[in-house]
C-alpha cells in the first residue's frame, strides 16, 4: 500500500519538506520523492534514488525503495528515454515513476505472457 505524499515509511528519515515532496534517507539510500499530474493528465510519482557513497543505486536498492515509497501492490517504472529526451542532472541517481490515477499504477500491456515468435 503506497503512503500518502508527507508520510515517511518506517525507517525513513525525513530530510527536508518541499512544495511538491520530501527528501528522506535510510541507511545508505537517499530519495526525493514528488507528485505531479504529468502531460498524460495522470497523477505520477516520482522518486529519485542515490546512494550516500556516490556510486549507481543497485537493483536491490531500487527494490528496497519502490517496496517502501510506491508499494507492492503497485507497478512503477524505470523509463529509458529516447537519446533526444534523455535528461542526466546527475551520474549516479536513478528513478522511478508510478502513476497513482491507473488501476493499481498498470499503464503499461501485460507482457507477463511473452510475445510472438521471431
Amino acid at each position: 500500500m503506497m503512503l500518502p505524499l508527507g508520510t515517511t515509511p518506517r525507517g525513513w528519515h525525513l530530510v527536508e519538506v518541499r512544495g511538491d515532496g520530501v527528501a528522506a534517507r535510510r541507511q545508505h539510500l537517499r530519495v526525493i520523492v514528488s507528485q505531479a499530474v504529468e502531460e498524460d493528465g495522470r497523477l505520477w510519482r516520482h522518486v529519485s534514488v542515490s546512494r550516500q557513497d556516490g556510486r549507481l543505486p543497485a537493483r536491490v536498492d531500487l527494490a528496497a525503495v519502490k517496496r517502501s515509497w510506491i508499494g507492492d501492490d503497485m507497478e512503477c517504472y524505470e523509463v529509458w528515454p529516447t537519446a533526444d529526451r534523455y535528461v542526466n542532472l546527475h551520474r549516479a541517481v536513478l528513478h522511478l515513476w508510478a502513476c497513482l490515477d491507473a488501476d493499481h499504477g498498470r499503464v503499461l500491456p501485460d507482457f507477463t505472457r511473452g510475445g510472438g515468435s521471431i
